[in-house]
């Protein structure tokens, strides 16, 4: 029998996890929901063109859904969320991905909080799918037992905002430490982001984990190229990553090591993903419950630095997404 996989948003992203679909092994049929009638005529279009052989079908609602469903992949923006989540579970599906930023208010993440305790025979994890590629998964078995002095996000234009919770979840893999504090007493500017109504911060995030590794994250907005530059201060040497040249360099003492790599695009990574959790019912993506206690100090500080400039809010919302 076919395993059902819900995908929730018709955009971009949804899209490319659907097209990553076709690289599983499972036979699949996939439901696509999106409440505009505009977002699915347009993905139908697209994923026609891309001549997909699994199943779809399309809705404008969860409720409307009938039978089981095996998998969900949640590809909305952050703002919704929280209430899909609670949808879901509702309905009994107990395997859900979540996309990042997973939720963009201090409120909603004591929420889910609850929500989690409440279910917990669900399976739930966030995409931040650097611990799924190849790179950072060898890197962390050569890294094993070294210690992290400082790690250091360094560019112009990588949206630090929206993505720095990347990063974040990026060294706790590494350390295996998940609780951190972190302050935004240096970001210069909170502006319009490029996809309106949400915004970006500039400027500088800094902060420690409680196993003392450092944390600072640079980011400027000059111009419209991006770079980005990761830099991992480690107590026997260093390691230096350029993910837009694929190129990663390890110093220890008087030796230098240089890996080429590519970066794994989303179409590539989901299939083998839900094939992993098919199987196992596990996968390498951080769950929620881990995803919420690095969320929470990082929209702290960006709220805090939001507020600043706008006002506060009870939800202690900032429109990242």
């Amino acid at each position: 029998m076919n395993k059902r996989v819900l995908v929730v948003g018709a955009g971009n992203l949804g899209r490319r996890h659907i097209q990553s679909l076709e690289l599983s092994q499972t036979k699949l049929d996939i439901v696509v929901v999106d409440l505009s009638e505009e977002a699915l005529s347009i993905a139908k279009e697209l994923l026609a063109k891309d001549a997909i052989t699994n199943q779809i079908s399309y809705t404008n609602s969860i409720a409307s859904i009938d039978g089981m469903i095996d998998l969900a992949i949640v590809a909305t923006t952050a703002n919704s969320r929280l209430a899909i989540l609670k949808e879901l579970l509702s309905q009994g599906v107990n395997e859900i991905i979540l996309e990042k930023i997973v939720f963009n208010s201090l409120s909603d993440i004591n929420d889910a909080h609850d929500l989690i305790s409440a279910n917990r025979e669900a399976k739930i994890w966030v995409n931040c799918p650097r611990r799924l590629y190849p790179i950072y998964r060898r890197l962390k078995k050569e890294l094993m037992g070294e210690t992290f002095e400082k790690f250091t996000v360094k560019g112009n234009n990588f949206g630090m905002g929206c993505n720095g919770i990347h990063f974040i979840d990026l060294i706790a893999y590494f350390i295996g430490d998940n609780n951190y504090q972190l302050s935004s007493e240096r970001i210069v500017e909170v502006p319009e982001s490029k996809r309106k109504g949400y915004v970006e911060l500039v400027g500088a995030l800094d902060g420690a984990f409680d196993s003392g590794c450092q944390v600072e994250m640079l980011c400027g907005n000059e111009g419209d190229k991006v770079e980005l530059e990761l830099c991992f201060i480690l107590g026997h040497g260093s390691l230096l990553i350029n993910e837009q040249a694929g190129e990663a360099i390890l110093r220890r003492g008087d030796s230098m090591e240089v890996m080429e790599f590519n970066m794994p695009y989303q179409s590539e990574l989901t299939g083998p993903l839900v094939d992993r959790i098919f199987s196992d019912s596990r996968c390498e993506l951080t769950t929620l419950e881990e995803s919420l206690a690095l969320h929470y100090p990082f929209i702290s500080a960006a709220y805090e630095a939001y507020a600043e400039r706008f006002g506060t809010n009870d939800k202690k919302f900032i429109p990242l997404t």
